[in-house]
């Protein structure tokens, strides 16, 4: 089994755990018994090893949770039989995992324990659409399903340039993230760019004096940002 498919065998189970009526044994097997499909004496075994490692139910934290499973012992030791047998392990459905926001927050953020709580917040039965989750947007002409408007332009090196305009019903709801969401979470003190009441000349004002100035401008900055930091970002605030 390679390792997409590991993780997303691991991903399935803990899913299905963190679903689970109960944080016992029996309603952990039953919810991850319609994940793959069937009900191995294994799976006890590792309901077990789940509760030794988790008492409570881990809902704040399914990334970390689905990563233990997958290097579980017992799990790699089901695997290697599966493969053993020529009956490899499947994967029936992976459920949403019914996820909560940390119990202790730094800052004063509104509670988002699941994505129908964001969908309320930004006031919008499709989020999975403004999210794209289905990259849609690649492959779409220009017209009512796009998110933006595109506009290429010369910048100031010669380097064509792409500005990227959300349209209204976008724009509202990043607006709203700004200011709900982020707005409670403090920006690093040396940060002067789109920052309340700091601006260019906050931060040049600084460096008054200075023998040697340094000016630097990082190439593709926004688009090597990925989902993972994004998730971290927001995992430390809460």
């Amino acid at each position: 089994m390679n390792s997409s498919r590991r993780r997303a065998l691991a991903r399935a189970l803990g899913n299905a755990f963190l679903t689970a009526n109960d944080w016992t044994v029996r309603p952990l097997v039953a919810s991850a018994e319609a994940a793959i499909g069937s009900r191995p004496r294994w799976l006890f075994r590792l309901a077990r090893e789940v509760l030794a490692a988790y008492p409570r139910r881990p809902a704040d934290r399914p990334r970390e949770f689905a990563r233990f499973i997958e290097l579980s012992p017992i799990l790699q030791r089901a695997i290697t039989r599966s493969l053993a047998s020529e009956q490899p392990l499947q994967v029936v459905s992976i459920p949403p995992a019914r996820t909560r926001m940390a119990p202790s927050r730094p800052w004063p953020v509104p509670e988002l324990h699941d994505a129908n709580d964001l969908a309320e917040l930004l006031e919008t039965e499709h989020l999975e659409w403004f999210a794209d989750v289905s990259f849609r947007q690649r492959r779409a002409k220009p017209g009512p399903l796009h998110h933006y408007r595109y506009l290429w332009t010369i910048a100031a090196s010669g380097r064509p340039r792409l500005l990227e305009a959300p349209l209204p019903r976008l724009k509202r709801i990043q607006r709203t993230l700004l200011e709900q969401v982020l707005a409670p979470i403090p920006v690093h003190p040396a940060a002067h760019g789109f920052a309340p009441g700091r601006s260019a000349i906050t931060g040049a004002r600084l460096h008054t004096g200075a023998p040697t100035v340094v000016n630097l401008d990082l190439a593709s900055f926004f688009t090597t940002v990925s989902a993972a930091r994004i998730y971290g970002i927001f995992r430390t605030d809460g």
